[in-house]
């Protein structure tokens, strides 16, 4: 009898040490998918440094640069006249006299086609600062996209170190309940297994992180270390964007730029189917035959001009023509394209901002109430299987929230890419 007692307070003992160290185990709190530790303009502050440094060291866009520089050299010294022509000339004559002929010869062509090169060369300058205004464009949003993925992952290894650190505070509880004979050693298997699998997925997480980071540290000229330190505290929602309204998508100004090249190149072609005029002027010194008599003296006045019946570079000109109708079908096509794409893109937004507005409603809001209730049923005795189901449903619900917030984010610089607006610097 007293033995039974003994065991039954022992018993008693654990029961109330498990349920101390339960009571002591504080609400875990999680963290919120909406916060920001910095402050739009803040955000808006690192976006321009990188977005700057960015459109100063991305390769492509030095690569563009450069050719621009070759292509305005070129422009300044082409459309030049043509050389003029000097010709000497000895001829020996029967009987035994000498002719020396000292001419020159300069064409002159019809068509203006020097001033039209000229035109095309400089065009194609125009052009090039064109193409890179558009690669700037398109560059500027691919970084903007990529920065919010990476701070997505960054939020994910936030979240996933968060619920990694719930799990290991639950250890005490379970190591306590063992002693008191509560839970059986599978229950410690299991709780090992799953700190292991959540350590995998953090290391998964950070090493995409690092990737991203890495991708972006290439396009700024910084280490990775120094790209996660600007995004430590941000998040999709926190990269509330200003961008400038554009007054012409430049894609649209790429294609109106290459239209006018085209132009210039068919005029080009028409004045090369003019003929070339060409004017020569000699001076003839003819020797005496007999030492008494003089030198003979003159100068000899020529004119070619050849007629334009079987050759005037039709090819030349139809294919230039070719080029520009093409050129056209493309500007109007890519025209009706983006305003479609705005269409579409715009009802998207809207979509996703009703969803993400009800989703946070009706899910992330009640994610703190669940959660508790979740560890009030821990403590009152159920499964670590049931607590880690609750909490990874929560964490899911969480990622979903912002997976909603990166697909919202991206529907806005799609939406923007639309219009041609570009982010202000």
């Amino acid at each position: 009898m007293n033995r039974h007692i003994t065991l039954m307070i022992g018993m008693l003992f654990v029961v109330v040490f498990v349920a101390s160290v339960e009571a002591k185990t504080p609400a875990t709190k999680i963290p919120h998918l909406y916060q920001m530790s910095h402050t739009p303009s803040g955000v808006r502050k690192i976006l321009r440094e990188l977005i700057k440094r960015t459109m100063t060291r991305h390769p492509a866009l030095k690569r563009a640069r450069l050719r621009l520089e070759g292509l305005k050299k070129t422009a300044s010294v082409s459309g030049a006249w043509p050389n003029i022509n000097l010709t000497y000339q000895r001829e020996q004559l029967f009987p035994p006299v000498g002719q020396d002929t000292l001419g020159g010869q300069v064409t002159i062509p019809l068509g203006g086609s020097p001033f039209r090169q000229k035109d095309v060369a400089k065009t194609f300058a125009r052009l090039q600062k064109s193409y890179i205004s558009l690669l700037s464009f398109r560059l500027q949003y691919i970084f903007l996209r990529t920065y919010g993925r990476l701070a997505q992952r960054r939020q994910q290894v936030q979240l996933a170190q968060h619920l990694l650190h719930a799990l290991k505070r639950l250890r005490p509880i379970l190591q306590a309940r063992e002693r008191g004979g509560k839970v059986a050693g599978i229950e410690f298997m299991r709780f090992r297994m799953a700190v292991e699998q959540q350590t995998q997925s953090i290391k998964r997480l950070q090493e995409q992180t690092q990737r991203l980071a890495w991708k972006i540290g290439r396009w700024t000229g910084l280490s990775a270390q120094q790209v996660l330190a600007r995004v430590k505290h941000h998040s999709p929602a926190s990269l509330q964007l200003r961008h400038r309204k554009a007054k012409q998508h430049p894609q649209l100004a790429y294609l109106s730029a290459q239209k006018t090249l085209y132009k210039a190149q068919l005029r080009l072609a028409q004045a090369k189917g003019w003929p070339k005029l060409s004017f020569s002027l000699a001076y003839l010194r003819q020797q005496a035959e007999t030492a008494n008599q003089p030198d003979g003296h003159g100068f000899v006045v020529g004119m070619s001009l050849p007629l334009p019946i079987f050759q005037r570079n039709q090819r030349g000109t139809q294919n230039a023509r070719n080029q520009l109708q093409q050129s056209r079908l493309l500007f109007r096509q890519t025209q009706r394209q983006l305003k479609q794409r705005q269409l579409r893109t715009k009802k998207q937004y809207q979509q996703i901002l009703v969803r993400q507005k009800r989703y946070q409603k009706k899910v992330i809001h009640r994610l703190p109430a669940l959660l508790k209730a979740a560890q009030a049923a821990f403590e009152g005795g159920t499964s670590l299987t049931e607590f880690l189901t609750t909490y990874r449903s929560i964490i899911q619900y969480q990622q979903f929230g912002l997976r909603l917030q990166y697909t919202a984010l991206s529907r806005a610089l799609l939406l923007e890419e639309a219009y041609g607006n570009t982010y202000t610097r």
